[in-house]
């Protein structure tokens, strides 16, 4: 499943995934995928990008393609990151999402996450409306 994908695919795809809010553009994610800490699993269809410290691995975002989305592709890119994750070290996972995207609030509930923080208004909509973000965490 692991694509070399340049830093212009990520921030195209994370685009089209983000509608609502403020995508990353190319130069973060070449400073991302420049750290030694950084990795990312993926495909033409979608990605995700983990940073590990220590034991504990943070997903630092994950996105399909629009066209992609339903058909399974999100979770298998979940599952390769938790894979990843786990052969580089990694004994927790842990995410940020917002409380308003529930397809992925229920994809990390069925691959066992469990809320333990909430930071409200932290999201804003190309609206301007806050939006709180649930962290949740997986120890594996």
């Amino acid at each position: 499943m692991t694509t070399l994908l340049k830093p212009k695919d990520l921030a195209r795809l994370h685009a089209a995934a983000f509608r609502e809010s403020r995508p990353w553009g190319t130069e973060e994610f070449e400073a991302l995928l420049a750290s030694k800490h950084c990795f990312c699993v993926g495909d033409s269809h979608g990605f995700a990008i983990g940073r590990l410290i220590a034991q504990e691995s943070e997903l630092l975002t994950i996105a399909v393609d629009p066209v992609s989305q339903g058909k399974g592709h999100g979770r298998l890119l979940l599952q390769h990151y938790h894979d990843e994750a786990q052969a580089r070290g990694a004994n927790t996972l842990f995410l940020e999402v917002a409380k308003d995207n529930t397809r992925a609030l229920n994809l990390y509930k069925t691959m066992s996450y469990e809320v333990i923080s909430v930071r409200a208004g932290y999201y804003k909509r190309t609206t301007g409306t806050p939006v709180d973000a649930l962290i949740m965490q997986l120890k594996l």
